[in-house]
């Protein structure tokens, strides 16, 4: 399991000592912008459990599907927005493990699947591309 992004400061020794305990976590830190999509893209799928009550619009779902890499994602605040279950990824409900691994076991065994949702993802993350997003943005601001 690789694992990326930064890691806060009051959870880094929880953090540590789980790195630790198995030699199939690596934490990898915090990609470079311009290096985000081609390290994204070599995965099958992206486990995005988050629970955090101060999680915002979670770009890291977009920059996933712009990679072509469906989401496993736990159905919390703003994931259900941009996450098609069962066509750009899978929800779960938060803090269910059990379910959570069943969606992964789910991914593992149909590869099919998986490869459907990577075409699914590119396409739909054209959808929040800069060019369709700034023009409808811009005019939302003019008409007021």
């Amino acid at each position: 399991m690789y694992i990326y992004g930064p890691v806060g400061s009051d959870y880094l020794d929880d953090f540590n000592k789980l790195k630790q305990s198995s030699p199939f976590i690596r934490y990898n830190g915090v990609l470079e912008p311009e290096k985000i999509i081609s390290e994204l893209s070599i995965y099958d799928f992206m486990i995005f459990p988050t629970y955090y009550e101060g999680e915002g619009f979670p770009g890291t779902i977009l920059d996933s599907m712009s990679a072509g890499v469906p989401v496993i994602a736990s159905d919390w605040k703003y994931n259900s927005e941009i996450i098609k279950d069962e066509f750009t990824g899978l929800l779960f409900k938060s803090q269910n493990l059990d379910e959570l691994i069943q969606k992964m076991n789910l991914l593992i065994r149909n590869t099919s699947l998986i490869n459907q949702m990577k075409r699914n993802c590119l396409n739909e993350s054209k959808k929040y591309s800069e060019s369709i997003v700034m023009p409808e943005l811009l005019g939302k601001l003019t008409e007021k």
